[in-house]
Parts: C-alpha cells; sequence; structure tokens
C-alpha cells in the first residue's frame, strides 16, 4: 500500500514536473498525504516519524485527513478547468474545500474531539457529494472520467466505513470475524 502510494506519488510528481500540470502535482501531493495518512493511522507515526511528540502523533491523523480531501477536491477543480468542464456545482465543491481547510485549522490549533465529532457527520455527506460530483464529470466524456469514478468510489466507500466504525455501525460479521478494525485489515483499509 505504501509502495504503491509513494510510487504513485513520485511518478505524477515527475509528469508534473515536465509537462507544468498543476493536476498532476495535486495527485503527487495527494498520494503522498494518503500514504502518510495510512501510515499514522496504523500507527507507524508514532513509531518511526515522529516517537517523541505525542501531540503531533495524535493530532496528525486528523491533520492529514482532512488535509488529503482538501486537496482531492482541489484536484477536482483543477481537473475540471484543464478539460474545460464546467461544474454545476463548483460553488458546493469550494464550500467544502473552505469546510476542509476550517477542519485542517480545528484540527492542528483546536480540539481533537470537536473536530471529530463534526467529521462524523460531515465524512458520509462528503462521500456522497464526492461521487455525485464525480458522475456529473463523468457525463461529460473527458479522459480521466473511469479513473477518477473510481478513485470517488473507492474513497467514498473507505470513508463511509471510517465514520461508521467509531459509532459501532459496521455490520456485525467484521467484528466476529476477528478483524480489529478496518484500518488495520487489508480487505477493508
Amino acid at each position: 500500500l505504501f509502495g504503491g502510494l509513494l510510487a504513485l506519488g513520485w511518478s505524477a510528481l515527475m509528469i508534473a514536473l515536465f509537462s507544468r500540470s498543476s493536476a498532476f502535482l495535486l495527485l503527487s501531493v495527494e498520494a503522498i498525504l494518503i500514504a502518510g495518512y495510512e501510515a499514522v493511522r496504523r500507527g507507524y507515526g508514532h513509531l518511526y516519524l515522529w516517537p517523541d511528540s505525542t501531540q503531533w502523533s495524535y493530532r496528525s491523523l486528523y491533520v492529514l485527513g482532512h488535509l488529503s480531501l482538501l486537496v482531492f477536491l482541489l484536484f477536482m477543480l483543477q481537473v475540471a478547468r484543464q478539460e474545460k468542464v464546467r461544474l454545476s456545482g463548483r460553488r458546493w465543491v469550494i464550500g467544502f474545500a473552505a469546510f476542509e481547510l476550517g477542519m485542517v485549522a480545528a484540527s492542528w490549533l483546536g480540539s481533537t474531539f470537536l473536530v471529530r465529532r463534526i467529521a462524523a457527520f460531515s465524512t458520509p455527506l462528503f462521500a456522497v457529494a464526492m461521487v455525485l460530483l464525480v458522475l456529473a464529470l463523468a457525463r461529460r466524456r473527458f479522459a480521466a472520467r473511469k479513473l477518477m469514478l473510481l478513485i470517488a468510489a473507492y474513497v467514498a466507500l473507505h470513508l463511509t466505513l471510517g465514520s461508521l466504525e467509531p459509532w459501532g455501525l459496521l455490520p456485525d460479521f467484521i467484528y466476529e470475524s476477528g478483524f480489529e478494525g478496518i484500518g488495520v485489515t487489508p480487505i477493508t483499509a
């Protein structure tokens, strides 16, 4: 998982540098942020990246998670701009991006308890809105529509499962089958 994400980030960075494409630069940043988020979620951040900083190792999960959502929204806006696709919900996307920027700031400087409570309700809403936006983009017949739809479906499923897990709302077979949680199980991660 980490190697694939880092390879995607490096490849997208090289394409961005050689083609001067800001969409590929955002894709590179997104892949690196997700790799960092997944590393922190599995406990590697506290063990290897910043072992002496307990405060940051707790906050970094929320900061990287909301920052990756923000960068994904900016990536979608940039792809739509480069492909000259007029988004019908552009203001909603910009509003979600501003909301995620506020969540990053609150995660970094504010109460992580409040951030977690807000995210429990905003994350499923974000996932549904993202899939609807990608479906609207896919109807426009641009080159990356299938890849974007696949990524949006994966992210929506992952976000929804991640927001349901802390509340114990996942199906019983996940808990009975010996899975410790969705973040550490390859099937659900």
